[in-house]
């Protein structure tokens, strides 16, 4: 298929021609990748804008061509796959319910647009509960914590590891916090002194661990529970650093090591790990070249249209200052993501590209600088 659009050619048929300059070659590839909706200039959609100024020939680079042709087959059958599955159970999905076969372009955008007012309903009617908590300052002599703030459906899949990790470390120092998303029936706040409580059954129950009360939480909606998760982890002043972690993580270093890189080296800094920028606007396009690259295609769409709404990994570690600031700005940050959620990767129509997760906490920081007149530099 890649012959037919004049991509490339086999090595048989290359031998069987007459030789081309390798302007005539390059025209040809504009053409086709024209053609196929592609863009202009085939060598930048393929290696990035740093072909222009590589010099890069078309002997440099007919290797990599030759060597992408599998990648275009696989892909392509994977997105026939993928494309068919998708279609075949829309239609079975339309006929249970008596609807008409087929769905215009616009039914498809009201759909992505459902799908975000559900998310981010989900995120504000818990985030807007929660407020800074007002405590007392840490007592002269205490030992600054670390809070671990696990995000889990019941138990941990990896509770005996994280018993080893626990059990070599001191009766201080740490404090641990349990979101169960099936735990639906909670005791009430008013039920316990402070409105939290250790519950042995919680995972890492043996540790002291927290059980939080249940939020409502939804795939793809999780800030909300993280806005839960810190509020109940800063009402112990000597938590300065909170981590956050999924109900599969496993510790690959040992608590002296977390410890000395968190509290004693770094108290005062949170930790993010960001996605590089998008080289296309579109999910697809990006996908495919990101495969023909084989690259990772953990990418962000958001800050060519906010420069302050940015994407990274869920699993972020926060300072003191830092998670207060999410708790506090997380409903105006969550408004502020949405807009720009609508607008990246808008080839998604049954849905957006990425989670709350993924962006609301930095940009309830950068929010908060900006409304400060600061600048990041």
């Amino acid at each position: 298929e890649a012959e037919k659009a004049g991509v490339a050619c086999s090595r048989t048929e290359k031998a069987d021609q007459a030789p081309r300059g390798e302007e005539e070659v390059s025209d040809t590839l504009n053409s086709s990748f024209i053609q196929h909706g592609v863009g202009t200039d085939w060598t930048r959609w393929l290696f990035g804008p740093e072909a222009d100024s590589a010099g890069t020939t078309l002997d440099d680079i007919a290797e990599g061509l030759v060597a992408t042709l599998d990648n275009f087959t696989i892909v392509g059958k994977w997105a026939r796959r993928f494309l068919t599955l998708q279609n075949e159970e829309e239609q079975r999905d339309r006929a249970k319910l008596g609807l008409p076969f087929g769905r215009s372009e616009q039914e498809k955008r009201e759909q992505r647009i459902a799908y975000m007012d559900e998310k981010i309903g989900v995120d504000l009617n818990v985030s807007q509960r929660f407020t800074v908590p007002t405590v007392l300052p840490p007592w002269p002599g205490s030992v600054p914590q670390v809070a671990f703030l696990f995000m889990a459906m019941d138990r941990l899949d990896f509770e005996d590891v994280w018993d080893k990790f626990f059990e070599a470390a001191p009766d201080i120092g740490y404090s641990i916090f349990v979101h169960r998303a099936n735990k639906r029936k909670d005791t009430s706040f008013a039920d316990r002194f402070g409105g939290w409580g250790r519950t042995p059954s919680a995972p890492l129950g043996r540790w002291g661990a927290i059980d939080v009360p249940h939020v409502e939480t939804r795939w793809c909606a999780l800030f909300g529970v993280e806005v839960a998760l810190l509020a109940a982890a800063l009402q112990d002043s000597r938590n300065q650093q909170f981590v956050f972690l999924s109900h599969n993580t496993v510790p690959l270093k040992s608590y002296s090591y977390v410890y000395r890189e968190l509290i004693e080296k770094s108290p005062a800094t949170s930790k993010f790990c960001f996605a590089e920028p998008a080289f296309h606007k579109l999910a697809t396009s990006e996908t495919i070249r990101n495969e023909l690259r084989r690259q990772c295609v953990f990418r962000d769409f958001y800050r060519s249209w906010n420069p302050r709404t940015l994407k990274h990994h869920q699993w972020v570690v926060l300072s003191r200052e830092h998670a207060e600031i999410v708790v506090r700005r997380g409903s105006e940050a969550l408004r502020i993501w949405r807009r720009t959620w609508e607008l990246a990767a808008p080839d998604l129509l049954a849905m957006g590209e990425g989670c709350s997760d993924e962006s609301v906490p930095v940009t309830a920081l950068l929010h908060d600088i900006s409304e400060q007149g600061r600048s990041t530099g």
